[in-house]
């Protein structure tokens, strides 16, 4: 449809008839009460009906037959320009929502932060809302959950869990704790740093204590054990 206006609108400029579609005026068909009483139509009126048939005609016979179809019961020619532009318009904005709905099924996480990537989901779902999509809360959180690696699997199972009660705060709220909690572990293993130290300072505290008595009774078992054995010699 790009191409059928940009041909048109060549002609219509060319005949200095672009008014005549975007900005029509229709002349009064009676100038006077005389000329209604008598039925005399005036001469402008005329005029501006013939170049008004021509113009409509020259428009349907520009259009494919299937868009022809659409709009021949309108009678004037900026009917039919307008109608035309009707098409264009919602054939446009069918593509941009397909459009979008692709770029969030192709927007995956990867190495953005969450918000970054919640942030990126909700634009897009937003451009879909403005495009006259209605898109519910559980809709969202399903596009956010979808882009997720494989590491969030969980965090999927437990969001799943809560089927309608979920919701994208919530979600972004999880996937936060989830990040911070990664990162803490990442770092940890870069620095190298013993595997305890992971884990919060009360389960710390108790596994510390867990290893010494792991330890001492390790090495009494080892010292009974030789007793046992000796004792069995006797």
């Amino acid at each position: 449809m790009v191409a059928w206006k940009q041909q048109v609108t060549r002609v219509l400029v060319e005949e200095d008839l672009v008014d005549f579609v975007t900005n029509p005026s229709t002349p009064l068909k009676y100038t006077s009460q005389a000329e209604l009483a008598c039925d005399v139509v005036s001469e402008e009126y005329e005029e501006w009906v013939i170049k008004d048939q021509k113009l409509r005609t020259f428009l349907l016979s520009s259009l494919s037959e299937f868009i022809a179809n659409f709009v021949r019961e309108w009678e004037h020619a900026w009917e039919i320009w307008s109608a035309v532009h009707e098409i264009c318009r919602n054939e446009l904005v069918s593509k941009m929502k397909i459009a979008a709905k692709a770029e969030i099924k192709n927007t995956k996480k990867e190495n953005q932060n969450v918000r970054d990537y919640v942030g990126r989901i909700t634009a897009l779902v937003g451009a879909l809302v403005a495009l006259g999509d209605d898109v519910t809360e559980q809709e969202h959180v399903q596009y956010i959950l979808e882009g997720l690696p494989d590491d969030y699997g969980s965090l999927r199972t437990i969001v799943r869990a809560r089927g309608e009660q979920a919701t994208v705060a919530h979600v972004e709220q999880l996937m936060l704790i989830q990040e911070t909690l990664v990162n803490n572990i990442n770092n940890q293993l870069n620095n190298q740093l013993p595997v305890n130290s992971l884990l919060p300072l009360g389960s710390l505290s108790l596994s510390n204590q867990g290893n010494d008595n792991v330890d001492d009774g390790a090495g009494r078992g080892r010292g009974r054990g030789r007793r046992r054995r000796r004792g069995g010699g006797h």
